[in-house]
C-alpha cells in the first residue's frame, strides 16, 4: 500500500471519533479517561497478536526504548490531554484550526531533523489543505467565537503538539514495523499517563453498561488501533510533513460520518472546503506518482 493512501485512510478512521464520543458522552466519562481506555484497547490487541502469531516483534533494542517512551510520552500524556482541554475551552471548529497548525511544524522540523525538502509542491498542498479547512469549519461565520487566552494558548500548544507527535512516530516508524512501533510507543504512554490520572483523581469506573464498551471497543479498534497503525505505516512510507499535510483529510470523513450517522447537517461551503482539502492531499501525493526526472525537478525548486 502507497505510505500517503495509508495516511489517508488513518484520516478516515480518525474522522469517526466523532460518532464514538457521541455514544459515551451520555455516560459522563472523562475525556481522559476515554484516552486511557482507547489506547488500552489498542495496546491489548496488538500485544496478543505479536504474542500468538509474531513473538519476534517484540524484541527491540535497548538503545531505543528512549524513542518509544518519548513517543509515548508526546502522543498520549501530552498531546491528547491538550487536545481535549483545547476543546473544552474552544469552540470545536476553533479548535480544529489550531490543531491543524500541525503541519507547518512538522514541516519545518522535519527538514531540520530528516532533512526532508520544503518544496513547492509541498507547500501548494499545504495552502490547498488550510484554505479548504477554513472553508469546512465556515470561517466566514464566527459570530459568538469569543477566543480567551487560555485557549489561544491551549489550540496553539494542541497544534503544535500534534506536529511533533507525527516527527516523534515517524522516529520509532522508520526503526521497526507498525505493529511494534505502535505497540511499545502507546504502551509506554499509557503506562505514564495512568497513575497522572489516579493521582489527579480523574474518575475512571470499570463497571459500565455493555452499550458504553461497544462504545470503547469501537474508538479503540477502528478510530486508535487502525487509524494509527495505518498513519504507523504510512510514516515508513513517506515524509513527515507529507504525512502531515494527508492527515489533514480527517475533518472530511468527519463531517460525512456526522452528516450521514448523526443527523448533521452539511452546508454548500462546506462540501467546497473538502473538495479543496482534496485537491490539497491530490498535490501532496502527486510527487510520489511522478516520474523519476519530475521528482529530481520538484526536489531542484525547494524554498528552503
Amino acid at each position: 500500500m502507497d505510505g500517503v493512501l495509508a495516511i489517508v485512510l488513518a484520516g478516515v478512521f480518525w474522522g469517526s471519533v466523532g460518532v464514538f464520543a457521541r455514544m459515551l458522552s451520555s455516560y459522563q466519562l472523562s475525556p481522559f479517561y476515554i484516552v486511557v481506555l482507547r489506547a488500552a484497547v489498542a495496546v491489548f490487541c496488538l500485544g496478543m497478536y505479536m504474542v500468538f502469531f509474531r513473538r519476534d516483534l517484540l524484541v527491540i533494542k535497548r538503545e531505543d526504548r528512549w524513542r518509544f517512551f518519548l513517543s509515548g510520552f508526546v502522543s498520549l500524556v501530552l498531546a491528547h490531554p491538550v487536545l481535549f482541554l483545547a476543546l473544552e475551552a474552544n469552540p470545536i471548529a476553533i479548535t480544529t484550526i489550531f490543531l491543524y497548525t500541525s503541519p507547518f511544524y512538522a514541516i519545518f522540523f522535519a527538514r531540520i531533523i530528516y532533512a526532508e525538502p520544503i518544496t513547492v509542491r509541498k507547500c501548494t498542498a499545504l495552502a490547498l489543505a488550510v484554505i479548504g479547512l477554513l472553508l469546512v469549519v465556515n470561517v466566514f461565520n464566527l459570530e459568538g467565537w469569543a477566543v480567551t487566552p487560555t485557549g489561544l494558548i491551549l489550540g496553539l500548544v494542541a497544534g503544535f503538539l500534534q506536529g511533533v507527535q507525527t516527527l516523534t512516530m515517524k522516529n520509532v516508524s522508520v526503526r521497526y514495523p507498525a505493529v511494534p512501533a505502535m505497540f511499545y510507543s502507546f504502551g509506554t504512554g499509557l503506562i505514564m499517563l495512568w497513575p497522572i490520572l489516579l493521582l489527579s483523581g480523574v474518575p475512571m469506573p470499570l463497571k459500565l453498561p455493555l452499550a458504553a464498551w461497544l462504545g470503547v471497543l469501537g474508538i479503540g479498534l477502528i478510530n486508535t488501533l487502525a487509524g494509527f497503525l495505518l498513519f504507523t505505516y504510512g510514516l515508513q512510507r513517506t515524509e513527515a510533513g507529507i504525512a502531515s499535510i494527508a492527515s489533514m483529510l480527517e475533518p472530511i470523513p468527519a463531517g460525512l460520518f456526522g452528516y450521514f450517522i448523526l443527523g448533521e447537517q452539511l452546508e454548500f461551503i462546506q462540501i467546497i472546503g473538502m473538495a479543496v482539502m482534496m485537491a490539497g492531499i491530490v498535490v501532496a501525493v502527486l510527487p510520489a506518482k511522478g516520474s523519476a526526472e519530475e521528482v529530481a525537478a520538484e526536489q531542484e525548486m525547494m524554498v528552503l
